[in-house]
């Protein structure tokens, strides 16, 4: 190869190592500021058969009402394949690569369909979004379910027990 196609070969290189090092900057930054959120509970080993189960895409977490702020620490930021288990007493949430987290029914805000999370655009009412506490704020994830009539079943059991705890 000639000198001359060195050089925009090297550039080239340099500006996707130079984005490459913004994002895992940014990434850092992000984690540190949102290092106050407490790690996720684990689910209680006692649990009964679930009211419903669903897999499908773990499309990530954001801090509520805020559609692209992507919550990092704890891994509740990262897209995998995953289940949801609906229980009476809350939310089995198992990721591949991460451990399990539970989300009592106690800190269970809220659970709607919808279009978008953690930038992650469906087709309408194509995520099952629900609302939950984790220490001092509200965080809102997101699952993709592989069937559709899943996210149907999955809003409606949430739905019930946050009643029953109302």
């Amino acid at each position: 190869m000639s000198a001359d196609r060195w050089v925009p070969v090297l550039l080239l290189v340099a500006v996707v190592a130079l984005a490459w090092a913004g994002m895992a900057l940014g990434w850092r930054r992000r984690r540190a500021r949102q290092s106050h959120l407490p790690a996720p509970l684990a689910p209680p080993a006692d649990l009964a058969a679930p009211l419903v189960s669903a897999d499908g895409l773990y499309v990530g977490s954001v801090s509520a009402g805020e559609w692209l702020d992507r919550v990092v620490p704890h891994g509740l930021g990262a897209r995998a394949a995953a289940t949801v288990h609906v229980f009476w007493s809350g939310l089995v949430l198992e990721r591949d690569g991460s451990r399990p987290l539970w989300v009592p029914t106690t800190d269970l805000a809220g659970v709607r369909r919808d279009t978008g999370l953690a930038g992650k655009v469906t087709e309408t009412g194509g995520l099952v979004v629900w609302t939950w506490r984790l220490g001092p704020g509200l965080l809102e994830s997101g699952l993709r379910p592989r069937y559709a009539q899943d996210a149907t079943r999955l809003v409606e059991a949430i739905t019930q027990v946050r009643r029953e705890v109302v």
